[in-house]
């Protein structure tokens, strides 16, 4: 009995452990991730013009790879969970082994409980019997004491010297014998019954202790199968639930993965769909601009034709004559242009880009030459100046008129040609600044023909 105890305390010792130590001390770091966990995710809606796909793009990539990366370690967290759990089910067979153990002890002493009860009944009975007689002597005996008491007077003695022979004194003496047996009977069967009286209780006494003991024991070994099955319901419970949590926020994350690559997908194919606009658009613009190529050299054909009539033509020159004496037919063709700077460095090209900084366009309209601060800029050919002035975007800018055609000069520190002045090829007109929407000291040229702007590499010398 005492060992079934020690095995159904160690057994409920064991599984209290096993609830409580490192298997499930999860204690769910990722509560914090239940609640908002992750990059967020980047949804793509209609696509903006000018919209930075690629900033979209790569901010997605490094989502989902965060995600990637959080769901591979929240599924190797479930699959541990997930042993655990089977490893406690297991466990908690063997604890079922033990409460059926338990189980059939209780029966055993269930059955000695109702075997003890029942000898305890019949002693009791026996008691009761004996007891009852016992009284009965006990009467018997007080009415013969009182009657020997009451007649005192008369002795054994007397009764004998009373008789008239020998043969009265005989039998008298015999009479006399016969009642003392009799009171000596009397007192051995009372004196008996009062030893089995005290031999009943004695027994009941045991039987009560032993039934004490046996209800006792089953008391304790209901309270261990109790314990038992409390203890494994906890354990199963406090597993399971700690598996589900695990469950949810791995699903949380590939939840965010499947997000994060359909936003790539959407992306890359809004990507791909402004490329392709593009892509037509510039088919488009080339093809206005052979063209327009083709228009400028049958003008250049016809320049050269008339150049010598233009040369004769004095009077119409002079009276476009400004106070430098340059005149608009100075600027004898498109691709004559020189270089405005010093510096033949660009550090950024004609077309689409990546705005270099907050304000900037994303389609450049020029070139940027990279120059030092202070350093001339030249016109890139001869011609009336229509604008030199300020605003916020370009800064100090000049606008040079050459017929048919204009070159612009942005971000210059200081402007030295003012508006309506004519200009010689390579004349000083500004000086290279940062001015405007700015990141540096450079020098923004662009060309327009009839009002578009065109790639100046194509032109300029």
């Amino acid at each position: 009995m005492s060992k079934i105890r020690k095995i159904a305390k160690t057994a409920v010792c064991a599984l209290t452990i096993l609830c409580v130590a490192a298997p499930f001390s999860y204690a769910y770091k990722e509560a914090k991730k239940i609640n908002g966990f992750g990059p967020g995710t980047i949804t793509v809606s209609t696509p903006a013009q000018n919209s930075n796909y690629d900033t979209i793009i790569n901010d997605a990539k490094k989502a989902l790879e965060e995600a990637k990366k959080n769901a591979a370690e929240k599924k190797k967290e479930y699959d541990s969970l997930t042993v655990e759990y089977d490893n406690m089910v297991a466990y908690i067979k063997e604890l079922d082994d033990k409460q059926a153990e338990l189980a059939g002890k209780m029966a055993d002493v269930d059955e000695q409980i109702r075997l003890v009860s029942e000898t305890k009944a019949e002693t009791e009975e026996k008691l009761a019997e004996a007891t009852e007689k016992k009284e009965e002597q006990y009467k018997v005996m007080c009415a013969r004491i009182k009657y020997v008491y009451e007649n005192g007077e008369t002795s054994y003695f007397d009764i004998l010297l009373n008789s008239g022979d020998i043969t009265k004194i005989l039998n008298r003496f015999e009479y006399v014998s016969e009642i003392t047996k009799y009171d000596e009977k009397l007192l051995t069967e009372y004196m008996e019954t009062v030893k089995t009286v005290s031999e009943y209780n004695d027994q009941l006494a045991v039987e009560l202790e032993t039934l004490n003991e046996t209800q006792k024991a089953y008391e304790e070994y209901y309270e261990l199968s109790k314990q038992l099955i409390e203890s494994k319901n906890k354990a199963l419970e406090e597993c399971a639930k700690k598996k589900n949590v695990a469950l949810d926020v791995y699903s949380a994350y590939m939840e965010e993965i499947e997000t994060n690559q359909m936003t790539i997908e959407q992306a890359e194919k809004a990507r791909a769909e402004e490329i392709e606009r593009e892509r037509k658009a510039a088919e488009e613009a080339a093809k206005k601009e052979a063209e327009r190529l083709k228009q400028i050299e049958a003008e250049k054909k016809k320049q050269q034709q008339q150049q010598q009539q233009k040369q004769q033509q004095s009077s119409q020159q002079s009276s476009q004559q400004s106070s430098s004496g340059v005149t608009l037919s100075d600027n004898a063709s498109l691709y004559s242009l020189i270089w405005p700077g010093v510096s033949h460095r660009i550090s950024s090209y004609f077309g689409r880009r990546n705005a270099p900084t907050a304000g900037a366009s994303t389609f450049h309209k020029g070139v940027d030459i990279a120059c030092a601060y202070g350093t001339p800029i030249y016109a890139a050919a001869a011609g009336k100046v229509v604008s030199a002035t300020y605003n916020n975007s370009c800064g100090n800018f000049v606008i040079i008129d050459h017929g048919g055609f204009r070159t612009v000069y942005m971000h210059a520190s200081k402007l030295n040609t003012t508006v309506g002045s004519y200009v010689k090829q390579g004349q000083v007109i500004a000086y290279v600044g940062s001015t405007g929407i700015s990141t540096g000291p450079h020098i923004h040229f662009a060309i327009t023909i009839n009002g578009e702007y065109v790639n100046p590499l194509n032109y300029v010398q």
